[in-house]
């Protein structure tokens, strides 16, 4: 597989995104937990091993991200970039009220809906382009991950205008996740960063969910949050590029 040429690529994208959006609906996970988080759980559950073994056949090398370790340095700044990014999603997150076993079903969504789409998005797809540059994987990661997000118009009851400022929000989120694990070599930062940002949204109240959808859209923090993602990103990466000069240099 990882002589798949470019085209053959791109055609094996189209056919996971179809099976990501759609492949696990077979699985009666309504049925088996009825409306509870562990619908969602166990479906990014199962995503995610989905995710390991098409990752075995596409880039077995991406697996090597899925390791819980990282040096030192790149674990400090991981963590800032996550406590940085994260900051303003903590301060929507509303848990007055909410019982511990409540507060720890949504901790485990949140994080499991970090494995599947960071596995599929950052490990598989990211993996299957890294081959061609960091530019374009991390382009065709970020974009895939941002489109993906359309589905919450079809199936959320959200509006177009909504939608489209998630799907900008989303493939520019993407961008720092793609740059973070590439500086950390590790895919569980990204993964906690995630996580972080839908629990402030998991634990939002219905009638605030309500009001988000209604609102009218403001495109400056939107696109301001975006700059500031690739700024982020572009210090992520720089640091990546000379680590790996220092690395060579080294070996010789």
């Amino acid at each position: 597989m990882r002589n798949l040429s470019i085209r053959w690529i791109w055609i094996s994208l189209a056919g996971l995104i179809a099976w990501d959006v759609y492949g696990l609906d077979f699985i009666p996970f309504t049925k088996t937990f009825g409306d509870t988080p562990w619908n969602g759980i166990s479906y990014h559950a199962v995503s995610g091993v989905c995710s390991i073994g098409l990752m075995a056949i596409f880039c077995p090398g991406a697996l090597g991200r899925l390791r819980f370790y990282a040096p030192l340095k790149e674990t400090v700044v991981g963590l800032v970039v996550i406590c940085l990014v994260s900051s303003s999603f903590f301060s929507e997150v509303r848990v007055p009220g909410f019982s511990a076993w409540t507060i720890a079903e949504a901790i485990l969504f949140t994080v499991m809906i970090g494995v599947g789409e960071d596995f599929f998005n950052r490990g598989l797809i990211f993996g299957m382009f890294e081959r061609f540059g960091w530019g374009l994987a991390i382009a065709v990661s970020s974009v895939t991950f941002g489109l993906e997000h359309y589905t919450n118009m079809l199936w959320g009851g959200q509006d177009f205008a909504q939608t489209n400022a998630q799907v900008i929000d989303a493939a520019a989120f993407g961008v720092v996740e793609c740059s973070l694990m590439i500086y950390t070599g590790n895919i569980w930062f990204g993964v906690v960063m995630h996580g972080t940002y839908d629990f402030s949204l998991v634990t939002t109240s219905h009638i605030d969910y309500v009001k988000q959808l209604s609102a009218r859209v403001d495109w400056t923090p939107i696109f301001l949050e975006a700059l500031v993602y690739f700024g982020i990103s572009a210090v992520l990466l720089r640091m990546a590029k000379l680590k790996r000069l220092s690395e060579a240099n080294y070996r010789f």
